[in-house]
């Protein structure tokens, strides 16, 4: 019996988690409410408060469990790159994560939008991923294949080229090249970006 109360747990805390990311990503933390969550968990409201604490903490959870799932690369991935192929693995590897999941950059716009979202549990979220990247870049600095800048900004043009990709998918192809979002378009960017930072 106890083990049945604990899976029906475990089932009602993935669906809250699942209706959070859903009704967040569609509405942004202020337009989502804690009813309409529970409404499309098919979750008593109680639940969520006896799990997350309050509606912020779900928030905070909900973009940490993305975070958690969207990891671009093993760190076998980064042993075994070239640093002449790095800034092309990396932007892909961030074009995948936004066409996969599409949520993940809707909730980072949100974040910004919003003054009342506070995310300080995102500090540190991608130094483990950022650290595989940053070897590679430093060896290619060495090597004289990647041009010498701040870490920083190379990991930000890549980060910002491909948000703004996806983020901006409606208004680009009017304003700059309707070709910009077909599969050749999408490739010809990704390697123009990539070569943007090679010797």
């Amino acid at each position: 019996m106890a083990r049945k109360l604990q899976q029906r747990a475990i089932e009602t805390r993935k669906r809250i988690l699942t209706a959070a990311r859903e009704l967040f990503a569609e509405r942004g933390y202020s337009g989502a409410t804690v009813d309409e969550i529970a409404l499309r968990a098919k979750a008593n409201k109680q639940r969520i408060y006896a799990y997350f604490g309050n509606k912020q903490q779900l928030f905070e959870t909900v973009v940490l469990q993305l975070f958690q799932e969207v990891d671009l690369f093993a760190q076998t991935d980064m042993q075994d790159c070239q640093p002449a192929d790095l800034s092309r693995r990396v932007i892909a590897g961030f074009f995948k994560v936004h066409s996969e999941h599409p949520e993940f950059w809707r909730l980072l716009t949100w974040i910004n939008l919003d003054e009342a979202i506070h995310v300080e549990r995102l500090i540190g979220a991608r130094s483990h991923e950022n650290a595989a990247i940053r070897e590679v870049f430093d060896r290619g600095i060495k090597e004289g294949v990647i041009k010498p800048m701040l870490f920083r900004d190379y990991l930000y043009t890549l980060l910002a080229a491909s948000w703004f990709y996806f983020s901006n998918r409606r208004t680009l192809p009017l304003t700059l090249s309707p070709d910009l979002y077909s599969a050749g378009g999408r490739q010809l960017l990704i390697d123009e970006v990539a070569g943007l930072f090679n010797l």
